[in-house]
């Protein structure tokens, strides 16, 4: 069987709380997400029909309570972009928000699947330590093939067309901010690898417990609730000085918007505003 690199849980969270997704993906998360579901363990034909009932109740939640917050949070970066009135707090709250958003998504969907989950075997709990074996070696390889010269180049690639997508066509001025910020991040690539390692083993203990189900539970929501738990002391140091650069090319950047780049990324933003106002009124 194909498996997915992607943990249950993950894919979830990122199909939901994707502001940025397609209106046809979000309006079809009914037939996509089984699939995924279903490349990462082979489901009996009554755990399908208890993922159906759980989904649903899940996506209609998502729809009704999330999505209007994800549109508030836009109109607020509206305001605040159109006055050029973007700070430092301002970045943080933001920040804090879209973490409390994935936080209430994943244990929502952990709760949600709390039947499905206590339900698994253990030949499936060994279809999944295959999936996590899988990634753990792709997440090795990865760190063995690249240096911290070729991952700064992709990552200073890699924002330079997100930024493209938002901006149109970049200023040298830009380009420099960009290339500037890209070279004084710091690598933290081996602390997430041994996150990886930790929060996997919890999972599957977490699952271990299956047969106690409200014990597995408090295990699944400890994962979301305390993540810097399973992180390195290190790796949040590092995640905390590479956050304020980011924090200071975001504010760069807002000075250097030309009027026409400044349109374009209010109208961009309107449109998905619109777009999530639109999903979550169906």
């Amino acid at each position: 069987m194909k498996k997915n690199r992607i943990p249950i849980i993950i894919v979830f969270v990122a199909m939901l709380t994707g502001c940025v997704g397609f209106k046809f993906t979000y309006n079809n998360l009914d037939w996509i997400v089984p699939w995924y579901v279903d490349d990462y363990l082979a489901l009996t034909d009554q755990q399908e029909e208890q993922f159906d009932q759980a989904f649903g109740k899940l996506w209609a939640w998502h729809r009704a309570a999330e999505m209007p917050k994800y549109a508030n949070l836009l109109s607020a970066l509206e305001s605040d972009i159109s006055k050029q009135a973007i700070t430092q707090q301002k970045l943080t709250n933001y920040r804090d928000q879209m973490k409390n958003f994935y936080r209430e998504t994943a244990k929502q969907a952990i709760i949600s699947s709390a039947d499905l989950l206590a339900s698994i075997s253990d030949e499936q709990i060994s279809e999944i330590k295959l999936v996590i074996e899988d990634e753990r070696l792709e997440f090795e390889d990865y760190i063995k093939e690249t240096n911290t010269k070729s991952r700064t180049k992709k990552r200073i690639r890699a924002r330079e067309k997100e930024y493209r997508k938002w901006f149109g066509k970049l200023t040298k001025k830009q380009k420099k901010l960009i290339q500037t910020w890209g070279n004084e991040i710091e690598t933290s690539l081996e602390y997430r690898y041994e996150y990886f390692t930790n929060s996997r083993a919890a999972f599957l203990k977490a699952l271990s417990n299956r047969s106690n189900k409200e014990l597995m539970l408090s295990e699944l929501l400890y994962l979301v609730d305390e993540r810097d738990e399973f992180h390195n002391a290190n790796y949040l140091e590092i995640r905390d000085r590479n956050r304020q650069r980011v924090d200071k090319l975001l504010l760069d950047l807002q000075d250097s918007l030309t009027k026409k780049q400044k349109r374009r990324l209010l109208n961009r933003i309107e449109n998905y505003r619109e777009l999530i106002e639109d999903l979550s009124n169906k």
